[in-house]
């Protein structure tokens, strides 16, 4: 399936249209790949997941009404507080209005929804203060509440505990605390990687003041440049052109100060990742923050806030970042301390792209109903890619897009070496 999908996407490059084998080819291994996808055992359990959810109801409005949980369950907390929160109740005398409120903090407090509704239509109907009854129509109109307790009436169905099972298959549940250990080591993953890449650009720093120290010794008249690294850039607000999918915050960066100027110079621009793959997916976002910052003014300077301090960066500096022949320019570069592993042909995020089209879910449907559907079915998603629509345009343009992030990616410890090589033969330290 890579090689047909580049090879069309050379082919088009060319203004031709891709060859009819390459169709072929690409049907069959689409065909090919969604069968292997819904293999009751050695099948891609989010994959099945995706298909359950477009084709059950149930399962697709409880999927819905999940991705809001955490914001209703906050809102709704927030409510009942203001009505029954414990230390509003503290002054009261024992009663059995009293107790019904308290009834009411300690579903909230358990997240029974469903009882937690139904309680407070019960205290409606007995008498209240004014404001009290306000407070609890208003829990009980509260949207979030409604969500919050269709999504617990939907938990029981068999599709619903059947989607349950293939997401924890794929990964632990979103919320969990199996999901929050996996976030927090990666978070671990990519700090380390960040340290690194800082350690080592700073070493690269310290080469290049060396070699402006032992330059100004040699000429008197040569005005002495400071290189020094940055990190946690952010873009200041008002920068020119739009910030839509575009990075609002640099990694890392070595500025050029000379003596004299107000405005540092940025000389490399170092974006971090903990998995080489990481930066496929990354680098469409970079580009287009590459191209929002050669729209720099070349006379005015700008300031960014970093980790520590703000920086006033020379306009004509961030100019030079625009892409060049929709690649990077050779002071960005990716910085990836991981081991070397080979590139995928056809990306994690491409194959998820190509399964999620509608033809291709219907497809896959037939599959788990026991059915043998015709690939020519599938017809139309390769007539989307060939014209290449977003977000298929990412699938066209793949393995163009893996390799150039790959050219642009170096180990920290290899830029270090490199450089200190390069130092060594123009000017012997």
């Amino acid at each position: 399936m890579a090689f047909a999908i580049e090879a069309s996407r050379e082919a088009l490059v060319r203004g031709e249209a891709p060859a009819g084998t390459l169709r072929e080819l690409f049907l069959a291994s689409l065909s090919e790949l969604l069968q292997s996808a819904m293999h009751p055992s050695r099948g891609d359990p989010a994959f099945q997941a995706l298909v359950l959810r477009a084709h059950c109801s149930e399962v697709d409005e409880h999927a819905r009404l999940s991705a809001m949980a955490e914001a209703d369950r906050r809102a709704v907390s927030a409510a009942v507080g203001a009505i029954a929160h414990p230390g509003k109740l503290r002054s009261w005398p024992d009663s059995p209005m009293r107790q019904a409120l308290a009834r009411l903090y300690g579903l909230a407090s358990a997240g029974a929804w469903g009882e937690l509704l139904q309680a407070t239509r019960r205290l409606l109907g007995q008498a209240l203060a004014p404001e009290d009854r306000l407070k609890l129509q208003a829990l009980q109109a509260h949207p979030g509440l409604a969500r919050l307790a269709r999504v617990m009436a939907l938990e029981p169905l068999e599709a619903v505990t059947r989607y349950h099972l293939l997401r924890e298959r794929h990964g632990p549940r979103a919320g969990s605390g199996g999901a929050a250990a996996k976030g927090a080591a990666a978070n671990r993953r990519g700090v380390a990687a960040e340290m690194n890449t800082v350690e080592a650009l700073r070493a690269v720093a310290d080469v290049l003041n060396r070699c402006e120290v032992l330059a100004e010794r040699r000429d008197p008249a040569h005005r002495p440049a400071r290189y020094r690294v940055v990190d946690g850039l952010l873009v200041p607000s008002g920068f020119p052109g739009s910030a839509e999918r575009a990075k609002s915050e640099w990694d890392v960066a070595i500025v050029r100060e000379v003596h004299g100027q107000l405005a540092a110079e940025l000389l490399l621009l170092a974006e971090v990742k903990a998995s080489p793959d990481a930066a496929a997916g990354d680098l469409p976002r970079l580009l287009r923050s590459l191209e929002r910052m050669a729209l720099a003014d070349a006379e005015t300077d700008y300031v960014f806030r970093t980790s520590d301090a703000e920086l006033r960066l020379a306009g004509a500096s961030l100019r030079r970042l625009g892409p060049a022949d929709s690649g990077l320019p050779p002071q960005v570069i990716y910085c990836c301390d991981a081991p070397v592993e080979p590139a995928p042909m056809l990306s994690a995020v491409s194959r998820g792209v190509l399964l999620s089209e509608p033809v291709c879910l219907a497809f896959a449907g037939q599959l788990g109903d026991g059915k043998e559907p015709d690939r020519e079915v599938l017809h139309p998603v390769w007539e989307r890619l060939i014209q290449a629509p977003p977000p298929l345009r990412s699938v066209l343009n793949q393995y163009q897009t893996a390799r150039s992030a790959r050219d642009a990616m170096v180990h920290p410890e290899d830029l270090v070496a490199s450089l200190r090589r390069a130092a060594e033969e123009a000017l012997p330290l």
